[in-house]
């Protein structure tokens, strides 16, 4: 993908993000609204609603558990339905994504056809390694500046929140002195 891109002799932004705790944060209404949107029926709903909401856990404190308590967001990393439930939240980004490139506020990269626009990639490896999020754009200060702007939106929205010591920004075609201005200005 590279390669193609110099040749064009324009530079490329590459955002890689993490998404903090993503599983223990994730919002049930959010949840909800995106199983609508994506046309299940009131009885799945309520079923996924259901085993949600009655969740309860505890924690262990020098080896000893306390008392059960009522869990109010988020997925248990080990229930099999939670993979499944977080694709869907990831659906959920997706379109908002989606529609922040239609309205111009991020913009994606033209792949040698200026009908194809690739703007953002998700790792959908397993659950453990599905909190990540490429985010690719010409080099402008603008679109990262943009880029973050919306994720703060959607923290917002869902309670996804960017896990900023882990967040990388790479340039194609830039100098290294250029990423660092880059990202101190």
């Amino acid at each position: 993908m590279v390669d193609w891109y110099k040749k064009m002799k324009k530079k490329l932004l590459i955002l890689k993000i993490d998404f903090e705790k993503a599983c223990d944060t994730v919002s049930w209404r959010f949840l909800d609204y995106m199983l609508e949107r994506l046309g299940f029926g009131i009885k799945w709903r309520k079923w996924i609603c259901m085993c949600l909401y009655n969740a309860r856990t505890s924690i262990l404190i020098n080896g000893n558990p306390t008392n059960e308590f009522d869990v109010r967001r988020g997925f248990r990393q080990e229930d099999s339905m939670s993979p499944f439930l977080f694709v869907i939240i990831m659906e959920g980004l997706h379109l908002f994504l989606h529609d922040n490139v239609a309205n111009g506020r991020i913009r994606g990269v033209e792949v040698e056809n200026p009908s194809i626009c690739i703007s953002h990639l998700f790792n959908d490896r397993s659950l453990n390694n599905a909190d990540d999020a490429v985010i690719l754009s010409e080099w402008h200060k603008e679109s990262l500046l943009n880029t973050l702007q919306v994720f703060n939106e959607f923290f917002l929205i869902l309670g996804l929140k960017i896990n900023v010591p882990k967040l990388n920004v790479f340039g194609v075609g830039v100098r290294d002195d250029e990423i660092v201005e880059f990202m101190d200005a």
